[in-house]
């Protein structure tokens, strides 16, 4: 029985609401009550139990997970820091790091799945590309989109170079409809998105929602940042087979979601 179920019907789901925005709020003016800690990075998070979470079957994630833990201890992006785009020292710490980070997983991604093309929401700097593009080894092709230049981002890990024939940015907003529709050829055929947007609980769920309706065929998205407050209760409704995989990916937050069927991802 639920703590609010003696209000009328009507109220309780407003009620609800007004409890969850409560937390966050709470949440937030926490974090002037931050841990004491030496880590450099600190972000406010929740504990969700999975009750009313557990209608989608993991145990295809689950075996692609065991392939992909195995296959990124192989993985070595040290030779990025010779690049000629001068990658900072500690943007390289950052991609060599793992667990914590993701840059070595979404490698071993490319690796295990060799998809076709790949979808990346989020350009920035271009870490994520870089090591995306180090795991198709040149079989496959990577669309990265954001809303900006690569070269107006400051510190930019991406050079002129590295665009070609396997790599192209768009920019564009791919929650608007319109926009969506422009890109669809693309999106109707990419194997794999890693989506690392904005997190302000419009975008996520609404790209989420176009690629739902628009997709017939098997496809992984992987969401950067899923344990993030933002994020939480979008991550949590997600319709579809899906596994936090925090653990060995993203300190902040990496999650694995099939759109169709897991066991067509892989042979």
């Amino acid at each position: 029985m639920s703590k609010l179920d003696f209000l009328p019907e009507q109220w309780r789901d407003p009620a609800r609401r007004a409890v969850a925005r409560s937390i966050n709020v709470y949440h937030g003016c926490s974090w002037v009550l931050r841990p004491k800690t030496t880590a450099r990075g600190v972000e406010n998070s929740a504990l969700i139990d999975s009750m009313g979470d557990e209608c989608c079957d993991r145990d295809e994630l689950i075996d692609l997970a065991v392939r992909l833990i195995q296959e990124t201890r192989t993985v070595d992006l040290s030779d990025l820091c010779r690049r000629e785009s001068g990658i900072t020292e500690q943007s390289l710490s950052r991609v060599l790091r793992w667990p914590g980070e993701h840059y070595r997983l979404l490698t071993a991604v490319a690796r295990v799945l060799s998809p076709r093309l790949v979808v990346e929401v989020g350009t920035f700097t271009g870490l994520s590309a870089l090591a995306i593009l180090a795991g198709l080894g040149g079989s496959g092709k990577l669309v990265s989109y954001d809303l900006k230049e690569w070269n107006t981002f400051k510190d930019t890990a991406l050079s002129a170079k590295d665009f070609g024939p396997n790599f192209e940015q768009r920019i564009g907003d791919l929650s608007d409809e319109g926009y969506f529709a422009a890109q669809k050829e693309i999106m109707l055929n990419a194997d794999v998105f890693f989506i690392d947007g904005p997190k302000n609980r419009t975008f996520e769920p609404k790209f989420t929602e176009l690629l739902i309706q628009c997709r017939s065929t098997a496809t992984l998205l992987i969401f950067d940042d899923i344990r993030l407050l933002n994020m939480i209760e979008f991550w949590r409704t997600i319709p579809l087979p899906k596994l936090d995989f925090t653990s060995f990916g993203h300190w902040t937050g990496t999650g694995f979601v099939a759109l169709m069927s897991a066991a067509d991802l892989v042979e």
